[in-house]
């Protein structure tokens, strides 16, 4: 049973899915129909980080898996097709100069929007259609002199994403 004083953001995401967070702790909570209140009392816990998280329509273009979110198109490893929400690990995209020829399927151009030093890491917020939350290490931010308002290119593999 989920302690509700400690949780200081709740998020109706959808007709099925609640964001729940705190200073420690990001849950997301598929609401069961057989549990009838205003906020969820039972669900199930999805291990996956919530930074990179979208919500969209999964369609079938060309035999390929695509997560319309209205503002970007994703390629995604599924067999679903509908409304669906997705995550990306922000550990799992890679920044670059210029579009990359590698086997991750998702490239997007964006800004640097935000730059956050966490000791040796270095988070950063990166606005590509989507704002995506973005790990890497200081030395690498370093090496490719980025900073707020610097362009650049992100990418991830299909696998990468993962459906919630």
């Amino acid at each position: 049973m989920l302690s509700w004083a400690i949780i200081d953001n709740i998020q109706h995401l959808s007709k099925s899915f609640y964001f729940l967070s705190n200073v420690s702790a990001v849950l997301l909570v598929k609401y069961r129909a057989d549990v009838t209140a205003d906020v969820p009392r039972a669900g199930k816990v999805v291990q996956s980080s919530m930074e990179n998280l979208f919500r969209g329509t999964i369609v079938r273009i060309n035999d390929l898996s695509v997560l319309d979110t209205g503002k970007i198109k994703m390629e995604i490893i599924s067999a679903r097709q509908g409304e669906a929400h997705a995550a990306v690990n922000p550990k799992d995209i890679l920044v670059s100069h210029q579009p990359l020829s590698t086997s991750a399927r998702n490239c997007f151009p964006g800004i640097i929007t935000e730059v956050i030093h966490e000791g040796a890491a270095v988070r950063l917020s990166v606005t590509a259609g989507e704002v995506f939350k973005v790990l890497m290490t200081r030395a690498s931010f370093q090496e490719m002199k980025l900073d707020v308002g610097t362009k650049v290119y992100i990418a991830f593999k299909s696998t990468a994403v993962e459906i919630l």
